[in-house]
């Protein structure tokens, strides 16, 4: 793997992989004071130009094994339509699998960089639309 600065195509990737949005400008996401969903993007920022060139090669392979965890998901997907073929019966438990796989890859992405994966995202958990930081609202 390739030990050169990250380009910006790479960094848009690695980003929506840690479930970042790729802001242009981080300060409208303040409102009235209360930062957005996007308030820690800055450390996945800095992180780029701060690690190693030999710790890109590791940023760079992770970053593959979540992109084809994701292409094996969606492939999986397609295969939804039908439980068994001939004699060849499908898993049910290949799309949990690859979900708990992929979810593995990304925080394996982000201690390359030494960050989190973004908190408030409803995809960083165990299972989809189970992460995700929730305040306590009252006393």
């Amino acid at each position: 793997m390739s030990t050169a600065p990250f380009t910006e195509v790479e960094r848009t990737r690695i980003k929506k992989q840690l479930s970042y949005a790729n802001w242009a400008n981080i300060s409208p996401s303040f409102n009235l004071g209360v930062p957005q969903g996007n308030q820690f993007s800055y450390l996945v920022d800095t992180t780029f130009d701060r690690i190693t060139p030999d710790a890109r090669a590791l940023v760079r392979q992770d970053l593959e094994r979540c992109e084809c965890t994701e292409a094996q998901i969606f492939g999986a997907q397609e295969r939804l339509q039908a439980s068994q073929l001939g004699e060849i019966k499908m898993n049910p438990q290949e799309i949990p699998a690859l979900k708990e796989s992929l979810n593995y890859w990304r925080k394996s992405l982000a201690d390359d960089l030494g960050v989190w994966q973004q908190p408030y995202s409803i995809v960083v958990g165990d299972q989809l639309l189970e992460g995700g930081i929730s305040g306590k609202v009252g006393r």
